[in-house]
């Protein structure tokens, strides 16, 4: 009987010796988001991250506040670059298209042997030479433009055209490029786009889209700046430009939609997340960058928000909101 209970627990002791000796069973793990902490589509992200990369993981965040003080975003990157240095990481997940211009490609791709993994990103692979020897990654779903876009016409087929709006900002133009490059089949004519500099100007060029098409797509309006200079928050710029709009609108994130957007087919930030670490996992774990291929985010919810509905006197068909997600607005 002692005999059993020693050869139990030598194998209970080997087996522990295996798990602390796997790389990926206690890491250090260094996040680069592109914004700043406040972002709600970079705290969902992380939320995916650490869904994955729990304890006994070592990791950190670093955020380079490029939506607040683009012009610092090389100086912040060399920051970051010191902090990689000084935390010299096992792994690094890189968030949005900044990151990846601004930190990645100048320090990282194909100049350490650090795995680099990537989401968030918008930009055709091609523009940060992706992927590399040790870069890999999630690209986000560009066509949840496109997508929410018809959900808006399936519920009022009225629609016969829109306008997009959103803050002037990289990833802003690279749903610009999907969208234009979708135009011809899309079943809503695109008429124009605009990227206010200021709060001020996208109330004037909501006023004016609003006089030129049915549907206003808004997927993003991060810290535009009032008369005063100050940032106006993402949900009363939301609550007021739909307001002044008027008709549907359609965004592609869900608090868009919870703060005055009639719907969306939303991109998943805790996806990315998520998937983002387990390629991480891969590659600590031993697995070559090289052999893990970079991927898309797959899931598209529909997301529709009953107040607005009710206050535009919209009454779609069962079937265009079969399964979608209801919302109501955030007061």
């Amino acid at each position: 009987m002692l005999k059993k209970k020693v050869y139990a627990f030598a194998v209970l002791f080997i087996c522990w010796i295996w798990g602390a000796a796997d790389p990926a069973d206690a890491s250090k793990v260094l996040v680069v988001m592109s914004d700043d902490v406040s972002s709600l589509w970079e705290k969902e992200i992380r939320t995916g991250i650490e869904s994955v990369l729990t304890s006994p993981h070592d990791i950190r965040y670093v955020y380079m506040e490029t939506n607040n003080n683009p012009q610092g975003g090389a100086q912040k990157a060399k920051e970051v670059f010191s902090l990689y240095q000084e935390f010299a990481p096992d792994g690094v997940i890189s968030v949005d298209d900044n990151s990846q211009a601004l930190f990645v490609v100048p320090y990282l791709r194909d100049k350490v042997t650090t795995p680099v993994i990537f989401c968030g990103v918008d930009a055709e692979l091609e523009t940060y030479r992706y992927p590399a020897l040790n870069v890999s990654g999630v690209l986000e779903r560009p066509q949840n433009a496109i997508e929410s876009v018809i959900f808006a016409r399936e519920m009022v087929p009225a629609i016969k055209s829109f306008g997009y709006i959103a803050n002037d900002s990289p990833e802003a133009k690279e749903i610009l490029k999907y969208l234009q490059s979708k135009a011809a089949t899309c079943p809503v004519n695109f008429v124009d786009f605009k990227f206010p500099r200021t709060f001020g100007e996208a109330v004037l060029m909501t006023e004016e889209l609003k006089e030129r098409c049915d549907l206003l797509f808004i997927p993003m309006m991060q810290n535009m700046p009032d008369k005063y200079g100050n940032a106006v928050p993402e949900k009363e710029a939301v609550a007021v430009l739909t307001e002044i709009f008027g008709k549907p609108a359609a965004a592609s994130t869900e608090s868009y939609v919870r703060y005055g957007a009639l719907c969306a087919v939303v991109r998943t930030g805790r996806e990315q997340g998520k998937i983002a670490g387990e390629m991480l996992m891969k590659a600590m774990g031993g697995t070559t960058v090289t052999d893990i291929p970079i991927t898309m985010s797959r899931q598209g919810k529909k997301i529709v928000n009953s107040d607005v509905m009710a206050s535009l006197g919209i009454k779609p068909a069962p079937a265009a909101v079969a399964g979608a997600e209801w919302v109501k607005t955030e007061k």
